[in-house]
């Protein structure tokens, strides 16, 4: 399990973007299992920004989750069927998908996630409560969303609102990026852009800049898209290249 709930601001946290977080703040976070009947701790690991990491951040959950917890329910269901059927881990479905912020505003304030899952309620059915936080699930990393579709493709119909614009379904808010005609292709704000790399090519990581070939398979045309990291920090471009190269080495497999 790769994510947890942090008590401290309210949100879903992926373990992979621990590395996007001051080191100080994931030490004052408490977080814990994000299943609504599941509290027990998780511990961050692998994020120290002074350390040469050989493995992407993660969170440890050292002891076993609540009987009635979805990830103790999903191992049972492992255990107990043929090593030729597969099965997803569970991943929490979010609700809300909140920007995040620039470097003079990286913590997102515990009002601010209320506001929004409030905003949610009023217009949903959400079953959100000011008793139970965990009931609507909300994040500002893009991992949390990405693992959730990834694993339950037969969800892709269940909302998602991201932060600023109105709500959506998993599969309206992912727009393919595809190789650009004679005139300029434009992609709309509110939507999660995605597409295809040719995994065969690593990541060029320039001073300011980051260089990634995609590739659309039906045309076989290749394209460069061209990341701007002059604002992002050194932590921020080693977890991008981590999870660069994990995406590769998955595709190689596919």
């Amino acid at each position: 399990m790769t994510v947890a709930y942090n008590e401290t601001t309210g949100e879903i946290v992926h373990g992979h973007s621990l590395l996007l977080i001051d080191d100080n703040d994931v030490l004052k976070s408490s977080y814990i299992c994000p299943n609504l009947d599941c509290n027990y701790k998780a511990t961050p690991c692998a994020y120290a920004h002074d350390d040469e990491h050989k493995v992407r951040s993660y969170f440890s959950y050292r002891k076993k989750h609540a009987p009635q917890c979805e990830v103790t329910i999903q191992k049972n269901i492992n255990a107990s069927s043929t090593k030729s059927q597969m099965h997803s881990p569970f991943t929490p479905c979010i609700d809300l998908l909140v920007m995040p912020k620039g470097e003079s505003d990286q913590t997102i304030t515990k009002k601010k996630i209320h506001d929004q899952l409030s905003a949610i309620a009023q217009v949903s059915s959400s079953n959100y409560t000011n008793n139970n936080k965990k009931s609507t699930k909300c994040s500002s990393y893009l991992a949390t969303v990405v693992d959730f579709y990834i694993n339950n493709p037969d969800k892709a119909l269940n909302s998602l609102r991201i932060e600023g614009f109105t709500a959506k379904t998993y599969q309206s808010a992912f727009q393919i990026v595809i190789p650009p005609p004679t005139t300029p292709i434009l992609y709309k704000e509110g939507y999660v852009l995605y597409g295809e790399i040719k995994f065969n090519q690593q990541a060029r990581v320039h001073n300011s800049t980051i260089e990634i070939d995609l590739i659309q398979k039906s045309q076989e045309e290749q394209y460069t898209v061209v990341l701007n990291t002059s604002t992002w920090k050194k932590s921020h471009v080693s977890a991008f290249i981590m999870d660069f190269d994990k995406a590769r080495a998955e595709a190689k497999l596919s």
